[in-house]
């Protein structure tokens, strides 16, 4: 399997700025999965639709953090993240409610998620020991 990683970091406070300087370190062709990290200090509902505008419909995760390791080394209020893209692999992302949090529904929302991939379970995602395929 060829798997191509991008990295980028941007140092702008600015969500539209961070976002783009992000994307533009980030974009390669067929990107299936991305991951940032960013400082709590950013307006985060600018900066979702900012990313949102750039990414479209990449499935996309991120979070904030106490500080960011980038690939310049550990930073403070930045925009930090990586794409991954390859042929041979398929991501899904979904948004679930932590509280009250409901495991049935979790793991129903996986499998809703999994089979939209289009591949059995075993075939994409490593089974744990005792789950049966």
């Amino acid at each position: 399997m060829s798997l191509s990683v991008r990295k980028g970091t941007s140092q702008s406070r600015d969500p539209a700025q961070a976002a783009q300087e992000l994307f533009d370190s980030l974009q390669q062709p067929d990107i299936k999965f991305a991951v940032f990290y960013c400082a709590p200090e950013f307006d985060l509902p600018a900066l979702a639709a900012e990313l949102h505008r750039r990414f479209g419909d990449i499935p996309m995760i991120g979070c904030t953090s106490a500080g960011e390791i980038t690939p310049q080394g550990y930073l403070a209020g930045s925009l930090t993240g990586f794409s991954l893209s390859s042929s041979e692999l398929d991501a899904a992302v979904d948004v679930l409610s932590l509280d009250p949090f409901d495991s049935a529904t979790a793991r129903g929302r996986v499998q809703t998620l999994v089979q939209g991939l289009g591949a059995t379970p075993c075939r994409r995602i490593r089974p744990i020991p005792s789950a049966s395929c």
